[in-house]
């Protein structure tokens, strides 16, 4: 919902910066994950990875290179789109 705010409060836009051709995207608190999906669409040659401290519950299609990182006190776990 929050992301969906956003959204509409920039116009549509993902981000307020000046990027043309962004080749690594960090989603830092990815939550489910939609900003940073949203993102690998938008720019499909870039890798974008999200990292949060739980796992998400993301089932949407991905179609660019995208890894979510789950980070805990004991240990950390990697996803890429054929695990999630």
């Amino acid at each position: 919902m929050y992301h969906e705010i956003a959204l509409q409060l920039y116009d549509g836009r993902l981000h307020l910066a000046p990027l043309k051709d962004p080749q690594r995207v960090l989603d830092i608190g990815t939550g489910t994950g939609i900003w940073a999906i949203d993102m690998a669409d938008t720019y499909p040659s870039a890798e974008v990875i999200g990292i949060d401290l739980r796992h998400a519950a993301c089932s949407l299609a991905l179609s660019a290179v995208y890894s979510l990182v789950f980070c805990t006190q004991s240990h950390s776990a990697r996803m890429g789109p054929s695990q999630l």
